[in-house]
C-alpha cells in the first residue's frame, strides 16, 4: 500500500517538490487503481514528457492522466482477467461458442494490449492554436553537467574530420543481410541458456564463490546462479520470484527464491544473479546474498580525438503528429549547420509507424521514396562540412524490419559522411566508445523492476542494470519483437562505453555510472499544445479551467452551427420557401466532425516539396527559422 512518504521520496528522485494536495491526489490514485507509489511517479513522468513542457504535477494534469492512462489500463486488466476465467472452460463450451466470441478472445491475446500500456506519443488534440514557431523557449538549456559551457573552450577546429566506425571486428557488425525471426523454440532456449551460463560463471569467478550446484538435497547451504523469472501470466513480485537454472547446472529447471533474509535488492525479469543461501523443502532457496554485477572495464584503446569533440544528439520523433513537414528537424539541422559539430547522431524512427498521416490512404508516394528524399535533405545541409552524420535504426520505422536488434537502414544515394548503424550500436570515434540505442529500454525496465532498501535514485539504478548485465536489452521475456539469436550476439557490450545514449520518455538526465557518462534524452518533439496548456494547468483553479476548456472545445462549435442553422432557417422562411427548407434541413442535420471537411482532399493530395526538397504541409503557412 502506497503512503505519502513513499510518494515524497519518489518525487524527490525526479527533482519534483509536490504539494500536499498533489500528494493526496496521488495517494488516492494509488489506492483506486492498485499501483505502487514508484510506478505512479514513473507513469506521471512519462505522461508529462509526452504532453507537457514541465513535469511538475497539477490536479488537472493528474486527472487527465487518470482518464487517459489509468482508467484504460484498469479496463484492459479486467478484460484479461475475464478472458483467463473463460479459458479454463471445457472444450465443449468452446466449441459451442459463436465465431464472434472466438474472434473476441483472439483480440485480447494480441500484442496490441501491451502497446496500449505504453505512454501515448500523440499530442493533446484540445486546440489547433499551437504554433511551433511562436514557442517561447527555443534553445533553452534544461540540464548541464558539472562543467558548464562557460568553462569549455570554444576554440576547436571544426574542419577536423573524426573517424566513425562500429566497435569491434567487422564480422561482428549487424548487417542488412542478417536473418531474423527464423528461430525454432530450441534455438531460443539455447540462446537464453548461453546468456545464463556466461554471466553466471562470470559472477562466480568475480566474487570468488564456491562451485555452483543445483538443488541436490532437501536442506543445507548452496551456491548457485540462474535467471530471475516469474509467473508467465503475472508481474514480478517479491513473493513469487523464481530462479531458472541453465541446462548444464540444473537442466533448465526452476526453483523458488526467498528474499526475506536480504536487506536490499533490485531485480527484474531476465536478470542473471548468483545466490548464496540455504535450501528448504528441496525446492526453495533462501538467499542470504545476491550478486548481479559483472561490469566490464572501459576500453584500453588510445583515444585519438580533438581536444574538444562536439556532438549533437537528438532522438525521434522529428515531426508533429498532424503533418510530415519535419519543421523541428529542419531547425535542428540549421542549428547544426551553424555550430558545425564533429558528429551529429539521430536516433530513429524517421517515419514512425504510429504517425497518423503515414497511411496508404494519405500518401501517393512510397515510404522508401519519402525516406530517401528525407535523407537527401539532411545530407544537403552538410555537403560542404566535415560533420559526420550517424543515423540509428529503429524497429518502429514504417518501412524497415520490425525486429530488435534492428539492422541498419539503406538509402538510394551514398554520402561519404553518412553512417547508418543498427540498434543498438557501439561506436568507435577515434578510440572513444559510444553506446547508443533507439529503444526506450529504461521505461520498459521501470515497469518490471522491483526493489527494496536501495539507496540513490531509480534512474541511475536502471542504467546500472544495463552495464552490470553487459546488455542493451536484458529483459526476458521482452516487450519487443526480438530475435534471440541476434540479441545474444549484437545487443551485448564488449566493453563499458565511455558515453551511453539512452533515449526515453522518462525524465532526461546526465549521470556518471561505472565511469560511463550516461545520457537519457527526451524526445525532440513533445506535445504540440504544451505551451498553450502549461500556463493554464498551473492555475490554482484547475476544476474551473477544466470546465471552461470542455465548454470551449466541444459546446462552442456545436452552438455556433445550431445558431447558424436557426438564422438561415428564419431568413429562408421570410424570403423564399426553398431557402427556408434548406435552412430547416441544416438545423436538424447533425454536424459532421470538423476534420471530415478536408479528409477527401487530403487523402488524394500528393506530397508537395519545397525548393529544398522538404515535404510541405498544404494547410500551414510558410516556415520561419529560429
Amino acid at each position: 500500500m502506497a503512503s505519502i512518504d513513499e510518494l515524497k521520496v519518489n518525487f524527490h528522485f525526479m527533482d519534483i517538490e509536490a504539494k500536499n494536495d498533489i500528494l493526496e491526489k496521488c495517494l488516492e490514485l494509488c489506492s483506486k487503481y492498485e499501483v505502487s507509489a514508484e510506478d505512479l511517479v514513473d507513469q506521471w513522468s512519462a505522461f508529462a514528457a509526452s504532453h507537457f513542457n514541465t513535469i511538475t504535477p497539477t490536479l488537472a494534469a493528474l486527472e487527465l492522466m487518470e482518464h487517459r492512462e489509468l482508467i484504460k489500463q484498469q479496463q484492459q486488466l479486467r478484460q484479461k482477467r475475464r478472458y483467463l476465467k473463460t479459458e479454463v472452460k471445457p472444450a465443449l463450451t468452446t466449441e459451442a461458442q459463436t465465431p464472434e466470441t472466438v474472434k473476441s478472445k483472439k483480440r485480447h491475446r494480441s500484442p496490441e494490449d501491451d502497446k496500449e500500456n505504453l505512454p501515448s506519443t500523440s499530442a493533446l488534440n484540445i486546440s489547433e492554436s499551437f504554433t511551433y514557431h511562436n514557442r517561447s523557449n527555443p534553445l533553452k538549456v534544461l540540464l548541464s553537467t558539472a562543467y558548464t559551457t562557460k568553462n569549455i573552450s570554444r576554440n576547436y577546429n571544426s574542419a577536423v574530420s573524426v573517424c566513425v566506425k562500429q566497435y569491434g571486428p567487422q564480422s561482428n557488425w549487424l548487417s542488412v543481410e542478417a536473418k531474423y525471426m527464423f528461430e525454432k523454440p530450441k534455438i531460443i532456449t539455447t540462446c537464453i541458456n548461453e546468456i545464463i551460463e556466461y554471466l553466471g560463471h562470470s559472477l562466480i569467478k568475480k566474487y570468488k564463490l564456491e562451485n555452483p550446484q543445483g538443488i541436490l538435497q532437501l536442506t543445507g547451504n548452496i551456491v548457485t546462479f540462474g535467471r530471475i523469472c516469474c509467473n508467465p501470466k503475472g508481474k514480478l513480485k517479491p513473493t513469487s520470484i523464481q530462479l531458472e537454472y541453465s541446462v548444464e547446472l540444473g537442466q533448465g529447471n526452476r526453483i523458488s527464491l526467498n528474499l526475506s533474509k536480504l536487506p536490499s535488492y533490485a531485480l527484474f525479469p531476465g536478470q542473471v544473479v548468483a545466490a548464496v543461501g540455504e535450501v528448504i523443502h528441496g525446492n526453495t532457496v533462501v538467499a542470504h546474498e545476491l550478486y548481479s554485477n559483472v561490469t566490464l572495464p572501459l576500453s584500453l584503446e588510445e583515444i585519438k580525438i580533438p581536444d574538444t569533440l562536439e556532438m549533437i544528439i537528438a532522438a525521434a520523433p522529428f515531426t508533429f503528429n498532424h503533418n510530415i513537414a519535419y519543421e523541428p528537424l529542419q531547425d535542428l539541422l540549421k542549428y547544426a549547420a551553424e555550430k558545425k559539430p564533429h558528429l551529429l547522431v539521430l536516433t530513429g524512427p524517421l517515419l514512425d509507424e504510429s504517425h497518423e498521416n503515414l497511411t496508404d490512404e494519405c500518401l501517393l508516394e512510397s515510404y522508401d521514396s519519402l525516406f530517401n528524399n528525407l535523407i537527401d535533405c539532411i545530407m544537403t545541409t552538410f555537403k560542404d562540412l566535415t560533420t559526420q552524420v550517424v543515423i540509428v535504426a529503429s524497429q518502429k520505422e514504417i518501412f524497415h524490419v520490425p525486429v530488435y536488434p534492428t539492422p541498419p537502414y539503406v538509402s538510394k544515394n551514398k554520402y561519404p559522411n553518412l553512417h547508418f548503424v543498427p540498434d543498438p550500436s557501439m561506436l568507435d570515434i577515434g578510440g572513444l566508445i559510444v553506446g547508443v540505442t533507439a529503444t526506450d529500454v529504461l521505461f520498459q525496465m521501470s515497469r518490471e523492476e522491483i526493489s527494496l532498501g536501495r539507496s540513490g535514485d531509480r534512474m541511475s539504478r536502471l542504467v546500472s542494470h544495463l552495464i552490470e548485465q553487459q546488455s542493451f536489452y536484458p529483459l526476458i521475456p521482452p516487450k519487443l519483437r526480438v530475435s534471440y539469436r541476434l540479441l545474444e550476439k549484437h545487443a551485448t557490450m564488449d566493453v563499458t562505453p565511455h558515453l551511453l545514449i539512452l533515449p526515453s520518455t522518462l525524465r532526461y538526465f546526465i549521470k556518471d555510472i561505472y565511469n560511463a557518462c550516461s545520457n537519457s534524452l527526451s524526445k525532440a518533439v513533445i506535445g504540440e499544445d504544451d505551451e498553450s496548456l502549461t500556463p493554464c494547468l498551473n492555475n490554482t483553479e484547475d476544476k474551473t479551467f477544466s470546465l471552461v476548456l470542455l465548454m470551449y472545445t466541444f459546446l462552442g462549435p456545436i452552438l455556433c452551427l445550431v445558431a447558424l442553422g436557426i438564422l438561415k432557417g428564419i431568413l429562408g422562411l421570410c424570403c423564399c420557401p426553398v431557402i427556408g427548407m434548406y435552412g430547416l434541413g441544416l438545423l436538424v442535420q447533425l454536424p459532421r466532425p470538423l476534420d471530415q471537411y478536408q479528409e477527401k482532399e487530403f487523402r488524394h493530395c500528393p506530397v508537395q516539396y519545397d525548393e529544398l526538397g522538404w515535404p510541405v504541409n498544404p494547410y500551414t503557412e510558410d516556415q520561419n527559422s529560429f
